[in-house]
């Protein structure tokens, strides 16, 4: 059985200073069994990332449709992981606000206290703010930026 199958996707984007749509891709079929591997490769622009954006559910196709184990896919889910090309991390934020912002979404009916809780828990494991900094003002700098995203690597 297929686990992911790609029906006809298309992606168009407005064209800038005209009326028509620029198509990034057309026509994209493709299906994927259980344990299979495989690799998407192509020219810059060519709309690889889109692509796989598509199957992530961060961005929807202008036409067709995407299933994941039969079911299909309208918006992000945890039965999908996309890792970006570049950093992830909101720089602005707290390393503490960085592992909330992903708890909350993950768990969006947890109310603040046990967000909260799990939020120290996983920075603490991910050992994220180094001791006696003061977690409330330990900010992922460029070294965290960088150590976080060769983590994923």
């Amino acid at each position: 059985m297929e686990r992911l199958k790609v029906e006809g996707i298309a992606k168009y984007f407005p064209a800038p200073g005209t009326r028509e749509d620029l198509c990034v891709f057309k026509d994209l079929s493709l299906s994927v069994k259980e344990k299979e591997f495989v690799s998407v490769l192509g020219h810059s622009g060519c709309g690889k990332s889109t692509m796989l954006n598509i199957v992530a559910g961060i961005e929807s196709a202008s036409e067709g449709f995407v299933f994941l184990d039969g079911k299909e896919i309208s918006g992000p889910g945890l039965d999908r992981m996309v890792v970006f090309q570049n950093f992830a991390l909101m720089p602005w934020l707290t390393a503490f606000g960085n592992i909330r912002l992903a708890v909350k979404a993950a768990f969006p009916t947890w109310d603040r206290h046990r967000v909260n809780e799990w939020t120290q828990r996983y920075r603490r494991q991910g050992n994220l703010c180094p001791l006696g900094r003061n977690e409330a003002t330990c900010r992922p700098g460029q070294s965290f930026l960088r150590g976080a995203s060769h983590a994923a690597s």
